[in-house]
C-alpha cells in the first residue's frame, strides 16, 4: 500500500496478493487457501470527493480489468467498466456455490459497464455482453447444454444473441435471439 499527495490530489496503490486467504461472500463465492489471487488498485483522489482509477483482478487463468471513471463520492455518481480475457470456465463450480452439481467446460469472456449512481448499481445505466466458446453446463452425470457458442448483449432496451449455437437433448440449435423491452 502506498499514498502520495494531498487530500485535493493523493494517488493510492494497493497490490495484495491473497492466496494464503480464505475468502467467502454468502452463496455467491468461496476461494479457499492456496488459490492464486492478486488484486492491484491504482486510483487518484481529487478534491477529496472525486475518485477514479484502474484495478486488475487475477485469479487462476481469469485476468479482469476494471476502470473506475469520476465516482463522486458525494452523489455515487460515477462509470465502471470490466473486462476480461477469455478464460476456462472449467473448475468454477467449486468457487461458486449456486454452480455446484453442475459440470462447466468451454471458455468465456465477460464485458460490463455502469454509468449512474454506482451505489445502487441496479438501477445505473448498464450493459453487458458474455461470450461463450465451445462451452458446455451440464448437470453433474446428466443432461445440459453442450458445445455451445454464441454472444449475448444485454441493456435495459435489449437482449440480443447473435451467432448462438449449441446442442441441447442430442439437436443441434442455430438461432439468433433479439428481444426489446
Amino acid at each position: 500500500l502506498s499514498m502520495e499527495g494531498t487530500l485535493d490530489h493523493l494517488s493510492l496503490h494497493f497490490g495484495w496478493d491473497l492466496a494464503k486467504v480464505l475468502l467467502s461472500y454468502g452463496q455467491y463465492f468461496t476461494k479457499p487457501k492456496d488459490i492464486p489471487l492478486d488484486l492491484n488498485v491504482d486510483l487518484l483522489l481529487q478534491k477529496g470527493a472525486m475518485l477514479g482509477g484502474d484495478f486488475a483482478v487475477k485469479f487462476n487463468e481469469l485476468s479482469m480489468k476494471g476502470n473506475l471513471k469520476d465516482l463522486d463520492l458525494k452523489t455515487g455518481e460515477g462509470q465502471l467498466n470490466l473486462i476480461t480475457n477469455k478464460f476456462s470456465m472449467a473448475g468454477w463450480e467449486q468457487y461458486i456455490p449456486v454452480l455446484q452439481g453442475y459440470k462447466l467446460e468451454g471458455d468465456v469472456k465477460l464485458m460490463a459497464n455502469w454509468k449512474g449512481d454506482l451505489r445502487r448499481l441496479e438501477k445505473a445505466e448498464h450493459i453487458f455482453n458474455i461470450s461463450f466458446d465451445k462451452a458446455s453446463w451440464t448437470v453433474t452425470g446428466g443432461p445440459g447444454i453442450h458445445d455451445a457458442s454464441f454472444s449475448l448483449d444485454y441493456s435495459p432496451l435489449m437482449l440480443e444473441g447473435r451467432q448462438m449455437q449449441f446442442e441441447i437433448g442430442g439437436s443441434r440449435v442455430v438461432t439468433d435471439l433479439k428481444i426489446s423491452g
